[in-house]
């Protein structure tokens, strides 16, 4: 297989931006699925293991959500900065 690079400055730039797309839909996915966890641990048993699993995952959903979000702010304004 040949792989040929033309302007590879171009192809990085439109990877960066890709990757930074992604950055932003995995953060809105993981966004839902905190709120879905939250509405889950509202309606379930108050003393109940499905409660206790949905806080937990809905913890977690909120942190890759702000881990997402700060990786992507962080590559926005270090490759894309706002002139």
């Amino acid at each position: 297989m040949n792989i040929v690079m033309k302007e590879p400055i171009a192809v990085l730039e439109a990877d960066l931006k890709h990757m930074i797309e992604i950055m932003s839909y995995a953060s809105d996915v993981a966004e839902q699925l905190n709120v879905m966890c939250k509405i889950i641990e509202e309606k379930a048993d108050k003393h109940g293991d499905i409660k206790k699993l949905a806080h937990v995952a809905r913890c977690h959903a909120e942190n890759w959500a702000n881990v997402f979000d700060v990786d992507r702010e962080e590559y926005q304004n270090k490759y894309f900065p706002k002139k």
